[in-house]
């Protein structure tokens, strides 16, 4: 990796979104939306005089991991959930899942990003600006409040990826290049009520080291390699925070973290995730399997997905790379093993979610079911199946605070099979142990699918 300059700052750039205030346990989405932003600016794929600005509730209402609501899921002005009456986005198990408002992460927008089609413009969500806290005008249904369809343009990233797999510096060094070239990167820290201390400018300062786990989304927009915390080595990153105003200053939105914190620019899961390539989209339909996206990884030689096209036509397949300098290929074939379409085979260096092309032999398909094969050279593929999910989350009377809740999965014969002895077996029945995950009983068995989506015009 190339040595990145001493100093950058996005804001210095013009490729970075004006900070929103969040409402209730959303920081994910507005992360995760605030990263895809600074993208099209950073890599010039914004043509407007305006700045982009998309929908965080949009996002929040339909991730697809929410449960419905019932009269315990009270509303309270910040960490809450709709109560009764609410309808759920987990479609799967509509009784299994997060509750609204009340925390995701990374994983949860790259699941709503590839199923949904992209992230949805801000002003086409009517009646409800980004800092309105009304549980009302949010909307119990997709046909009320925030609306789930309404003419929406769609921006999906070509590739969302997970860059802290490797040593302290190595981790620094990733987010630092794409920060530079694809825009602000996403990231988390474990939120506390006070700063750290103030620099004699009044800038906050944010840090922590210990074993806690993240509990906040944030965004890194720049470093400065100069500027030193002590007792630590020099080096700052340059943080956005949708949930942050400081108390001396009284500006929104920005401060400083060092290097050493334990999860910022570090943690494995959510410690810096770069959201690339984003374009508008214009898909007919989007086939998938996997409501949750990659929940887990399993081995095999190669694995597939059966989907029913009606007039449509192949044009892309969403995969997911489960570890480093992985080398996914994608194939649509008919039922006979006949292939009709193939993606290019290339490296993808970090894990993540990748869109990618395909090439059609075909220029017309029958309306007929189809198999879309995905071979990696690591054999590791990512699946959704039920899960205990502990959610970034900061406060909560809803559930408990900290508290993990189960997001039930659903599957059915005929939909994901895995190549095993020259032949397809259906990953319906394949048969996993039931696991304890944060003192929760889960049983994969029967919930299983693999995270590969479809997209034709």
């Amino acid at each position: 990796m190339a040595m990145a300059q001493t100093r950058f700052d996005l804001r210095e750039e013009s490729s970075v979104t004006k900070t929103k205030k969040q409402n209730w346990g959303t920081c994910w989405a507005f992360a995760s939306l605030a990263a895809i932003e600074s993208n099209l600016l950073r890599e010039r794929n914004w043509n407007f005089k305006f700045e982009p600005d998309f929908s965080e509730y949009h996002m929040d209402k339909y991730s697809g991991f929410n449960r419905n609501g019932h009269a315990d899921h009270l509303r309270h002005e910040s960490y809450s959930g709709q109560g009764e009456g609410y309808l759920g986005s987990n479609t799967d198990t509509p009784k299994k899942g997060l509750i609204v408002h009340s925390g995701g992460d990374f994983k949860v927008a790259a699941a709503y990003l590839s199923n949904i089609g992209g992230a949805v413009e801000e002003f086409k969500t009517p009646g409800f600006g980004y800092s309105h806290n009304d549980h009302s005008r949010f909307g119990n249904t997709p046909t009320d409040g925030v609306l789930k369809e309404n003419n929406y343009n769609y921006y999906l990233p070509s590739s969302i990826e997970w860059l802290t797999y490797g040593s302290f510096e190595e981790n620094i060094q990733r987010i630092k290049e794409s920060i530079m070239k694809h825009g602000s990167v996403g990231s988390s820290q474990l939120m506390q009520n006070e700063p750290h201390e103030y620099t004699l400018s009044g800038e906050e300062i944010h840090f922590y080291h210990g074993p806690k786990e993240p509990t906040h989304a944030i965004n890194l927009i720049g470093w400065d390699d100069e500027r030193a915390v002590i007792p630590f080595k020099p080096g700052v990153w340059i943080a956005q925070d949708s949930d942050h105003i400081n108390e001396v200053t009284g500006h929104i939105g920005y401060f400083l973290t060092p290097y050493a914190d334990t999860h910022t620019g570090q943690n494995l899961e959510s410690g810096g995730v770069s959201f690339r390539g984003t374009y508008k989209r214009n898909f007919k339909k989007i086939h998938s399997h996997a409501l949750h996206g990659w929940q887990y990884e399993y081995r095999a030689k190669k694995v597939s997905n059966l989907y029913k096209l009606e007039n449509e036509i192949p044009t892309h397949v969403g995969i997911y790379t489960t570890v480093p300098n992985d080398q996914p290929i994608a194939f649509v074939t008919d039922l006979k093993g006949n292939m009709l379409c193939h993606t290019k085979k290339e490296i993808k260096e970090n894990p993540g979610f990748y869109l990618l092309e395909l090439r059609c032999e075909e220029e017309s398909f029958k309306n007929q079911t189809y198999r879309v094969e995905l071979e990696t050279k690591s054999g590791l593929y990512a699946y959704d199946a039920e899960k205990a999910y502990k959610p970034l989350l900061g406060n909560s009377a809803l559930p408990e605070f900290g508290s993990p809740l189960i997001v039930g999965s659903r599957a059915n014969p005929g939909e994901s099979f895995y190549y095993k002895d020259g032949t397809w077996k259906d990953f319906y029945f394949k048969s996993f142990p039931t696991e304890t995950q944060y003192g929760l009983t889960v049983q994969k068995t029967e919930t299983a699918n693999f995270a590969i989506n479809l997209f034709t015009k």
